[in-house]
């Protein structure tokens, strides 16, 4: 199944749009209209692959003021090139990120690559709600939006360019969340080993949300990844694994460190928890589109570790029933976490669009 086949099932099953609705919505230009400043150059790549996984065509720059678009994003103080039906006002300071429709309370300020990831990631939001423009679905939040600092990271920002030893990270999942943690990472100061574990293959499926790109269909995903991989410090590693993380770091009777988890299931979760016994554990997961999840425990510090949290429930129970009506298959299919191939016909039949050999070997939960 490819990008633009993933879209328009997400568009339709999540936000109830009609076939046509998500056609023209994935049909949709986007300008980002940039300046000279280094900041604002990387927050426009940053935004442009972002949008890409949705979009078909994405302009970063200076264009004719003839050209058409649907969407123009304006960066910081450049000037506003098309007559787009829409328009997204993106600007920050040292304290907070502004998104807007209006364009006032334009501000300016040098900030950290990091904080430039974070402003992009709520643009794309604000950037996808303009094009799709259907007010039922309760996309985001009312503008204008603004990304104060210290409600995350508290008042000294230093730290985010500051050089910090990690260690050594075990990280459980290429998939999206995965791959991107990786980017992001590749993004600070920081130095240390990061060992990637994940025994899939980047699909095409795959391109409409993680940090892979078409010519890395068939690689596996923690290669894709340090394909990708290109760290500000140098002295930050990236190592793959092609296999899951299990228990034979426990062999020895030595406990992982430090484990970042970002499969796709609660009972993948369990397991990670249950074999690898980590001293330190960092969790991040989505609830659908409406949220992400973090989670942070450790041992001997009396707090839930993840197989206390993402317990065995009737809710969860529930969810692999919700996946096997909506997929057309069976739930004891839905319970072998992979797709196979009597499932992926299945499927098939119930949605027209799916070649059954492309989806063989995805995970349920994120399919």
């Amino acid at each position: 199944m490819d990008k633009r086949t993933e879209n328009l099932m997400t568009l339709k099953q999540h936000l109830n749009l009609a076939e046509a609705e998500a056609t023209a919505v994935l049909k949709k230009r986007i300008l980002i209209s940039d300046g000279s400043l280094n900041t604002e150059q990387f927050f426009s790549k940053i935004l442009c692959n972002m949008l890409l996984k949705t979009f078909g065509e994405v302009v970063v720059g200076v264009v004719h003021s003839d050209e058409k678009f649907d969407v123009e994003v304006v960066v910081s103080g450049a000037q506003k090139q098309s007559r787009a039906l829409s328009t997204v006002y993106v600007s920050w300071s040292n304290e907070e990120f502004i998104i807007s429709l209006d364009g006032k309370n334009t501000k300016f300020g040098n900030l950290s690559n990091a904080l430039i990831m974070l402003g992009a990631a709520y643009s794309c939001g604000a950037v996808v709600k303009q094009a799709i423009s259907k007010e039922s679905i309760g996309l985001g939040e009312a503008y204008p939006i603004l990304l104060k600092f210290n409600d995350y990271f508290g008042n000294d920002l230093t730290f985010l360019d500051s050089e910090i030893d990690l260690g050594k990270i075990e990280l459980g999942g290429m998939g999206a969340t995965g791959s991107w943690f990786v980017a992001a990472m590749g993004e600070s100061n920081a130095y240390g080993n990061l060992h990637g574990f994940d025994e899939d293959l980047v699909s095409a499926g795959n391109l409409q949300r993680s940090n892979y790109t078409e010519n890395q269909i068939g690689m596996r995903k923690v290669w894709g990844t340090y394909e990708n991989f290109k760290p500000r410090n140098q002295k930050l590693k990236f190592i793959p694994h092609e296999e899951i993380l299990q228990k034979e770091g426990t062999a020895s009777g030595k406990l992982y460190e430090k484990i970042a988890c970002f499969v796709d299931s609660r009972s993948a979760r369990r397991k990670i928890q249950d074999d690898c016994i980590p001293r330190h554990i960092f969790d991040c997961s989505t609830s659908g589109l409406s949220e992400v999840v973090l989670f942070f425990g450790g041992l001997g510090k009396h707090e839930p570790c993840l197989s206390c949290v993402y317990y065995e429930t009737d809710i969860e129970e529930g969810k692999l029933k919700n996946i096997a009506n909506s997929l057309g298959v069976s739930i004891d299919d839905v319970k072998k976490d992979k797709i196979d191939l009597a499932a992926a016909q299945k499927i098939a039949i119930k949605y027209s669009e799916i070649v059954p050999n492309e989806i063989v070997g995805l995970a349920y939960d994120s399919f």
